[in-house]
């Protein structure tokens, strides 16, 4: 039963991330109470409730933080298929927090909480140094390296360092680094890309028709040669076979990336039959080549796996 005098004794962290619980479900109360009375009316019923999960999400937190700060981040990989060969094109590489359990943390989860805490810098050094150190591991899964970064981090001279440094390990090794944006971090960072291009970086749009994606910034790009390669977004994706004006949108894409000579990438392929109309999709355009990346070709795949250490 919650005692707000015994409350206020816990742990200041455990307080705040029950709290923070709390908080998120007082919308389904009466909006007419004031935001501390329904926060109180919301611990009184389900107190035992947030207290465990605000413990469960403190542990959390702390093994995320500390796989960060010792730099203990594993590398699993979904491979990138051509849609009607299904041979591997490439890999994109998914950074994973280990925790206590050994099991992986999800990762919606963990980013969250690294955006929350201003950790999205230290996370992307760490990532690009695990990804500089098992280049030799990774170039026997594929040649080709999909990643992504926090936009903020390509402002970081750092960051960039590391960048070139790892091109220049792959180009040795006859490897490709591709880096996944969205067209507006593209925009932003200009300068940098076009210095990182010089060194054989290729260039993604990232989750292209979700969002407020803008089709003159992209073909202005694509004009430039600024990038190569349109990931369409999992999200429409998915729902083409349910939705008409999905559907619509994918196939307008699909017309837009062959117009502007993009190699396609089709997010989030889940069956069978999601596969066979991304492919009549294709076929209708014209193209004899494009790929996908989901559950039905691969689940992610440990690549390099650091594990949390007690």
């Amino acid at each position: 039963e919650f005692d707000s005098r015994n409350f206020h004794k816990l742990e200041e962290k455990l307080v705040e991330e029950i709290l923070l619980l709390a908080e998120k479900d007082i919308l389904a109360l009466n909006p007419s109470e004031s935001r501390e009375e329904r926060i109180y009316l919301k611990l009184d019923y389900k107190f035992e409730e947030y207290l465990l999960r605000g413990t469960e999400n403190l542990l959390l937190k702390e093994e995320i933080r500390e796989c960060i700060s010792r730099r203990k981040i594993s590398l699993f990989y979904q491979p990138i298929v051509d849609i009607f060969e299904e041979n591997t094109y490439g890999v994109e590489l998914l950074a994973r927090v280990i925790g206590r359990n050994g099991v992986p943390v999800p990762a919606g989860q963990f980013i969250e909480f690294v955006k929350e805490e201003n950790l999205t810098l230290e996370f992307d050094l760490t990532v690009l140094n695990t990804i500089l150190q098992n280049l030799d591991t990774l170039k026997k899964i594929s040649q080709r390296l999909f990643i992504n970064l926090f936009p903020d981090s390509l402002s970081d001279k750092e960051v960039i360092e590391l960048i070139i440094a790892l091109l220049e390990e792959m180009k040795r090794r006859n490897m490709e680094l591709v880096l996944e944006l969205t067209e507006h971090t593209v925009i932003t960072n200009k300068d940098i890309l076009e210095k990182l291009e010089k060194g054989n970086l290729t260039l993604a749009f990232d989750d292209f028709g979700s969002g407020y994606t803008n089709f003159k910034t992209v073909a202005m790009l694509a004009h430039k040669k600024r990038a190569s390669i349109l990931k369409v977004d999992g999200e429409l994706v998915r729902e083409i076979l349910n939705s008409e004006v999905q559907e619509r949108v994918v196939r307008s894409v699909t017309e837009f990336g062959k117009v502007l000579n993009l190699t396609l990438v089709f997010e989030n392929i889940s069956s069978e039959k999601l596969l066979e109309k991304i492919r009549e999709i294709v076929k209708s355009k014209g193209l004899e080549r494009a790929y996908g990346q989901g559950f039905y070709f691969a689940t992610p795949q440990p690549a390099v796996v650091q594990a949390f250490e007690h």
